[in-house]
């Protein structure tokens, strides 16, 4: 790795146009908002956030294209490859090092259940189609897939695979990862318990609301640092009360919404099945950006 990988980083939001196609001006804004408002240190590009489920292969590919076009390199950027075709996660993953990414992360595959045995050779798969560091996510509230900390070492002992974006609840397993692996890069998943996770002296978090509001995070992850308890607290608590009236109004609706309007773009909608048209949040967007984003 010729970069350090750690900080807050955005799963970065997709828009798109009411006919379900990818809306490339209006991501390139959503880019530079990262950047240059919400303040972010790296990106997390085709995540669950970015609806990279939903779209085909040439989709993400482009995605992943224009995002490291839009860069330029000022933030460093990781590539989620992952699906259940994994020769389409070998095709993204190849393009990702041509185009210049840090890292590839892949989720655990889902649906079928699969072996372990299975998941290992579907990493061990995908890292060896590049030579770009590989990352696991593992979201066991979306995949279904849970792992043990024996699977964790296991796990780690792909070569190469060098850390892990960790969205479950299960603090007492972040703790252990960190504790037995301590040269493995560990990341968490939930914006609303980063202060929980940062005790454990974990290298960064990846989130949705990151999108708008990473300085915030930032400044959480200092206080910890810097051993400003009750500051760290104080910020959580706000950034929770921002993350529960968007929560309450539409995750991706609204984190989406308030993009749009700093730029003053036109309409901007999620993919279908997803609620795909977002201006009804147009007023709530704005009193959560006055109240939440100062």
């Amino acid at each position: 790795m010729n970069k350090s990988l750690k900080g807050v980083i955005a799963a970065l939001l997709i828009p798109f146009d009411k006919n379900g196609k990818l809306n490339i001006e209006a991501l390139k804004k959503f880019i530079n908002y990262n950047i240059e408002v919400s303040g972010v240190d790296g990106l997390y590009v085709n995540g669950s956030t970015g609806e990279a489920f939903l779209l085909s292969n040439e989709e993400r590919k482009l995605i992943l294209k224009i995002v490291s076009e839009e860069c330029k390199g000022r933030v460093f950027l990781i590539a989620q490859v992952g699906g259940l075709n994994v020769y389409e996660a070998m095709e993204q993953a190849k393009l990702a090092e041509e185009l210049g990414y840090d890292a590839i992360s892949a989720v655990t595959p889902f649906y079928y259940k699969f072996t372990f045995e299975q998941i290992l050779d579907y990493y061990t798969v995908i890292k060896n189609s590049c030579n770009l560091p590989l990352i696991a996510y593992y979201i066991p509230i979306l995949s279904g897939v849970n792992f043990d900390m024996e699977s964790f070492d296991k796990l780690f002992k792909i070569k190469d695979l060098i850390g892990v974006k960790f969205t479950a609840t299960d603090l007492y397993t972040l703790e252990r990862i960190k504790a037995n692996h301590p040269d493995k890069l560990v990341y968490y998943g939930f914006d609303e318990q980063e202060l929980a996770a940062s005790i454990y002296n974990i290298d960064g978090y990846i989130g949705s609301t990151f999108n708008v509001n990473a300085n915030k995070a930032k400044k959480l992850h200092k206080a910890v640092k810097e051993g400003k308890n009750l500051e760290a607290l104080n910020l959580q608590k706000e950034i929770n009360d921002f993350i529960d009236i968007v929560l309450k109004n539409g995750l991706y609706a609204i984190l989406k919404e308030i993009i749009r309007q700093h730029y003053n773009l036109e309409e901007v909608y999620c993919r279908l099945p997803m609620t795909q048209s977002i201006i009804k949040y147009k007023d709530k967007a704005k009193e959560i950006k006055d109240k939440f984003l100062k």
